[in-house]
Parts: structure tokens; C-alpha cells; sequence
């Protein structure tokens, strides 16, 4: 029978405490008790008493888990390997603390190595925090991250020494890595994400100063239309309706794109813009209009 980190620590505790202890009998739970028969169900409750201790401790000595473990011990998979058995109960991605730079018009440097443009390279967050730029621009899809020097009305929005930074996502690089370098970073901070209620709504976002959004004065409502992905867009409406409303009552150009995007269910993913070559217009954080007043 294997355990997840929750599991596990809850039998720790129990060892640790030595009490009586209840837990809701969840599917995780359900299938320790079918497994190994400690403890007692009642009702929608798995019960450990007194007596369950040594069984819980000979369970655990017999699967190779420890009877007390330390945070640290979950903090990656390197620790997880040395005193779990799995390393996967590490709780933290192997790319927490880790990110994706590139630059596209300048080579930058970093403890006097000089790194070339338009190639995307992996730092820790306290490594790109030494890295001299004036901007960043955190992008949301990754191939748009990694072509973004193709995209001609994207490249043109950039200050020469301008870091991307890929935002992460999962399976692939820590969000929490991208968040971190946001809020440490001391210039210019810019969003670029898709164009949908998710996208609009980091309009806001305390860690930005700026959003990129497609500019679509020129363009007719059925070409919208056609490229919009409007499953998406209800999918994402729950949750960032109430945003898109108080959009609709703001300042006038964001006003406007948010009545746009609902008269309209638009949804219309980076890479389509990128396909093909939507000009992009700046908008200053809602947040930082605020603060000016």
C-alpha cells in the first residue's frame, strides 16, 4: 500500500501524539483500511485508536517509511530519495525555483558570461534577479516564448535589453518560480497572455505595470469571431465574470475590450495572434492608474 505526503504525516502524528485520532474517510483512507485493516470505520470516519499504534508503526517500518519525517524531507526529490520511499512525495516541482529567460534583441550577462539572444536558458530566480534589464515580459505559451522573435508586432513593443520570461506551467517550469522574479524585479514589468477573461483579467495584477493586448480597431467582428475559441471562454466565465464587469465600468479602452470580449465570447489564444502577426497596443495596470490618482 503506498502513501501520499498527507498519509504519510497523518501517521507520523498519530505515533508522535499517541491519541485517538479521526479522519474522514476519503478514497485515499478507504483503500488503507481495505489494504491493511487498522483502524475501525464508523460512519464516514476512519477511527485510530490507542491500540492501532504499533500496527501503524510495524506498517510503516515494513514499507520502508520513516516514523517522523522533517519538511525538509519532502522539499525535493533529491531529500524524498534519501529518507522516503518514493521520490515522488517530493511536494515542490524539480523547476521551483527555476525559470526561462531569453532575450531577443541584445545578449545579456550574468557573472561576466555573456548569454546570446533568442535562445531560452534556465536560471534560479536569485540568479536572474543579478541579470541587468531595464523590462521583462512575462509570456504565457511557451512556443510563443520560444518564437517570439518571429513575431514582428511583438518584438517591436520591446526595449533593447528586454528579458522574456516563460510563466510556467505544469509539468514544465514552477509558476511560483515566474511570480517570485515578478515581484523582486526592479524595472519595468510587462504581461502578455491570451486574450480571453483569464488573459484580460491580469489587468490588475500587482506584479505588473503593463499588458500587451491585440489591437483590434481594424479588424471586423465575424474575423474575431472566426478565431475565437468560445468554449473556452465559458469555461473561464464563472470565475472572471464579475472582473469583466467592473472592466466595463473602468477606464475607456478597457472598457471597451471587456464589452468587446463579451458581446463576443472571445477567446483567442497567443498563437493565434502570432500566426498571423496581430498588431499589439499596451495598456498601463489598472492598479497603477489607481495609485496615481
Amino acid at each position: 500500500m503506498k502513501l501520499n505526503k498527507q498519509q504519510l504525516k497523518k501517521l507520523q502524528q498519530i505515533i508522535q501524539n499517541a491519541v485517538s485520532t479521526h479522519v474522514a474517510l476519503g478514497k485515499g483512507w478507504q483503500n488503507f483500511y481495505d489494504s491493511e485493516m487498522i483502524g475501525s470505520v464508523q460512519g464516514k470516519e476512519l477511527i485510530f485508536g490507542i491500540s492501532d499504534i504499533n500496527k501503524i508503526k510495524s506498517f510503516l517500518e515494513i514499507n520502508g517509511y520513516p516514523l517522523a519525517s522533517q519538511e525538509k524531507d519532502f522539499s525535493s526529490r533529491t531529500h524524498a530519495a534519501n529518507t522516503l520511499p518514493s521520490e515522488k512525495m517530493a511536494t515542490k516541482a524539480v523547476t521551483d525555483n527555476r525559470l526561462l529567460l531569453k532575450s531577443i534583441n541584445e545578449p545579456f550577462q550574468l557573472d561576466r558570461v555573456n548569454f546570446p539572444p533568442r535562445h531560452g536558458i534556465e536560471f534560479n530566480v536569485d540568479e536572474a534577479l543579478q541579470i541587468k534589464a531595464s523590462q521583462i515580459v512575462l509570456i504565457e505559451n511557451l512556443e510563443l516564448f520560444l518564437k517570439a522573435e518571429d513575431y514582428q508586432q511583438f518584438s517591436i513593443q520591446l526595449k533593447p535589453d528586454a528579458l522574456l520570461v516563460y510563466r510556467g506551467g505544469a509539468g514544465i517550469f514552477s509558476t511560483n518560480a515566474s511570480i517570485k522574479f515578478l515581484e523582486s524585479f526592479g524595472g519595468e514589468r510587462i504581461g502578455f497572455f491570451d486574450f480571453d477573461p483569464a488573459g484580460l483579467c491580469r489587468l490588475g495584477h500587482k506584479h505588473l505595470d503593463v499588458i500587451i493586448l491585440p489591437d483590434f480597431e481594424c479588424m471586423s467582428p465575424n474575423k474575431l469571431k472566426s478565431w475565437s475559441r468560445e468554449n473556452v471562454y465559458y469555461q473561464q466565465l464563472p470565475k472572471y465574470q464579475s472582473c469583466l464587469e467592473e472592466m466595463v465600468q473602468s477606464s475607456s479602452e478597457m472598457s471597451e475590450y471587456a464589452k468587446l470580449m463579451k458581446q463576443a465570447q472571445l477567446a483567442i489564444m497567443q498563437e493565434k495572434l502570432f500566426a498571423h502577426n496581430i498588431k499589439l497596443i499596451q495598456l498601463k495596470n489598472i492598479s497603477v492608474e489607481k495609485n496615481a490618482k
